[in-house]
């Protein structure tokens, strides 16, 4: 288990020296001290590394802590990295959330390069996980597992330092990621601490939830008409009114990630990534063997859902979307198991088709917190224009919907390459 922590600089003193942590201190620390330039030519930025490893250890274990603190420029910051070297993880697991509790910290995946100005991205993507043919169901669970739990905790550090919109779209994004992987390998994957995890997702997917609705209403729904109904009486006092929703919403998912709840949850998910599914029957199988008969059956889903899509409520178009999302990522997840092209036709074709379906649903949630809004204010000029807005947009979902149905063909076109000899 390798972890990095990143600390407020002004806390690392009271982190070193916590009861809780020098109980398991051992020996004195190894320091050494680094200084030279980071960053390329004329935008190099001088950096000072002071870097001191702990050993640390208790009945069954042990670890190495390395605190790595200093400045890029003139901005300090400091990291502490903890890497089991053996035993169980358990209990060092436990002494990390109990320091959890008395000084703020974040997993996270930040590292020198990125504190240089402009280094660190508003968002970062996910990346497909590297799995090999040879490699166990368990053994591929946890590349996918792990995979996820970067895209979380890097987007996470873009989300505390430079609180962009499409950090919170892109750590939601990770927790659909790992909920889908758990779901393909549900059957190894079944005990107490599994579904104590899952509670604790649905609370970050909800805290991150809210405050995503207010982004997508503003920028995706209500802000791209202020062309066409910018001046209608109502219009502006409707964008003010969805900002300072938005605003609130922001404060409150802040809020709520910096306390304790999320670096104990991390912290949890990391040491349960490194055994999920390893004692289970199943986690022995071959990894290719599972991904043929993962990707038929969300495909064959998806395909009968597709069949009788004009039908569908709205409820049955958004579960047809989750699944679209959900082959999407197992395609993702075994693309690398097969020959590498095959993979690479299908993928863009299932996200334009998931964006269509997406956009069809941001329609229904608009509806809902427009007509809130309406009720709250009881201003006439605001009834006017979010019933404006909700027009042009139910006008547009008709062509939305032609547009899925063409996505769709192009996706039946394609071949299924798992099936590809």
């Amino acid at each position: 288990m390798d972890l990095r922590l990143t600390l407020a600089p002004t806390d690392l003193n009271r982190f070193r020296r916590q009861t809780v942590l020098r109980a398991y201190l051992r020996g004195r620390p190894r320091n050494s001290v680094e200084r030279g330039l980071a960053g390329d030519g004329e935008a190099a930025l001088p950096y000072r590394l002071n870097r001191s490893t702990y050993a640390l250890a208790g009945g069954s274990w042990s670890a190495a802590m390395i605190v790595s603190h200093g400045e890029v420029g003139a901005e300090p910051f400091c990291f502490v990295d903890i890497r089991l070297l053996e035993g169980p993880g358990a209990q060092l697991c436990a002494l990390l959330q109990a320091l959890a509790e008395l000084v703020p910290f974040a997993v996270s995946r930040l590292d020198l390069p990125l504190l240089l100005p402009g280094h660190l991205p508003a968002a970062i993507k996910s990346r497909p996980p590297p799995l090999d043919a040879a490699m166990t169901a368990a053994q591929a669970f946890g590349q996918i597992a792990a995979s996820a739990f970067a895209h979380l905790a890097a987007n996470h550090d873009c989300l505390r330092l430079r609180d962009t919109a499409d950090s919170i779209h892109q750590m939601r994004v990770a927790l659909r990621r790992l909920r889908s992987a758990m779901s393909m390998f549900k059957e190894m994957l079944d005990g107490p601490e599994t579904e104590s995890l899952r509670d604790e997702w649905r609370w970050l997917q909800q805290t991150l939830g809210a405050a995503r609705d207010w982004d997508v209403l503003l920028a995706d729904t209500v802000a791209p008409m202020r062309e066409t109904l910018g001046g209608l009486a109502g219009y502006e006092r409707l964008c003010a009114l969805i900002a300072d929703r938005r605003q609130r919403a922001r404060a409150v998912a802040l809020a709520e990630l910096a306390a304790p709840r999320l670096p104990k949850l991390m912290l949890r998910l990391g040491l349960w990534i490194e055994s999920a599914g390893k004692d289970s029957p199943l986690g022995a199988k071959p990894v290719a063997e599972l991904a043929r008969l993962i990707l038929d059956k969300r495909h064959r889903r998806v395909r009968r859902e597709m069949a009788r899509f004009p039908e569908l409520s709205i409820e049955g178009r958004h579960q047809c979307r989750i699944d679209i999302k959900k082959l999407r990522y197992a395609v993702d997840f075994f693309a690398s198991l097969y020959p590498v092209k095959r993979g690479q036709r299908l993928l863009p074709l299932l996200a334009a088709l998931q964006d269509r379906l997406g956009a069809l649903n941001d329609v229904a949630v608009a509806r809902e917190k427009l007509e809130a809004l309406v009720l709250q204010d009881g201003s006439a000029d605001l009834a006017w224009a979010a019933g404006q807005l909700v027009g042009w947009h139910a006008g547009h979902s008709g062509r939305l919907l032609e547009q899925v149905q063409r996505d769709w063909s192009a996706v039946e076109k394609t071949p299924a390459f798992w099936r590809e000899t």
